[in-house]
């Protein structure tokens, strides 16, 4: 085979097979066999009802998950009620616990200057029974 014929071969055997693959894009038979034989098999369907049938079935598959998330989202939102109800809770308890703390401090401050005028009151009249017995 000389190279030209060769060029020639290869070019025909591209030109067939994007002739088939164009074919089988459409959904036709690009073998002309079946209808020699008279095969009453089922011919491919077009790509296209193919794609759609494809899309219908991943969007069938997909609406359990899509109301899955639909719920997740809806409980999330719960949650995050919920978290800034107690955070709200949290603060106010905070709240009056620093109010308490303080209230405390100031009846502590209070006790020690009392005990401290006690202690004052019992050394002066410990110096007076002092000073008188002697």
């Amino acid at each position: 085979m000389s190279n030209q014929e060769t060029i020639e071969s290869d070019k025909i055997g591209d030109v067939l097979a994007a002739w088939r693959e164009r074919a089988d894009s459409e959904g036709s038979d690009s073998r002309a066999v079946r209808r020699t034989r008279e095969d009453v098999s089922p011919r491919k369907e077009p790509a296209k009802t193919l794609k759609m049938e494809e899309r219908e079935e991943i969007k069938q598959g997909q609406e359990p998950l899509m109301e899955m998330m639909k719920q997740l989202m809806e409980e999330m939102k719960q949650l995050r009620e919920e978290n800034r109800m107690v955070k709200k809770e949290l603060q106010t308890i905070n709240g009056i616990l620093e109010r308490e703390r303080e209230e405390c401090k100031e009846k502590e401050r209070s006790f020690e200057e009392r005990i401290n005028n006690l202690e004052k009151k019992l050394e002066k009249k410990r110096g007076k029974k002092e000073g008188t017995i002697s």
